[in-house]
């Protein structure tokens, strides 16, 4: 549950960038590393491109971060099985058998 509220804390504000303001996003991110970022700015279709991922893996990380059970889930701690074996389950002691080999005499 915690995870899924990180994606959404993180993904969400994210892609609402990305739909709403990509090229200020674009400009503060990666424009640094261009000498003249006006002419390598994405196109439209670049941007509409990466807001549709971003929008994706942010929905695809929710779904799998709120569906996967936590560590301290209790039916994945709580178990029906006896972790006792099965000869001090009934509350006897355990018997050991012995096996003898000898060789046969001639």
């Amino acid at each position: 549950m915690g995870l899924g509220i990180v994606v959404l804390l993180i993904g969400v504000p994210l892609s609402f960038l990305m739909w709403f303001k990509p090229r200020e996003l674009w400009r503060a991110t990666e424009s640094w590393k261009f000498r003249d970022p006006e002419a390598n700015e994405p196109s439209d279709f670049a941007y509409r491109l990466v807001a549709i991922g971003t929008t994706a893996l942010t929905v695809l990380l929710a779904v799998l971060a709120f569906t996967r059970p936590d560590s301290v889930d209790s039916a994945s701690t709580t178990s029906t099985r006896s972790t006792k074996s099965p000869a001090t389950r009934s509350g006897s002691s355990a018997k050991r058998i012995q096996v003898w080999t000898s060789t046969p005499e001639t």
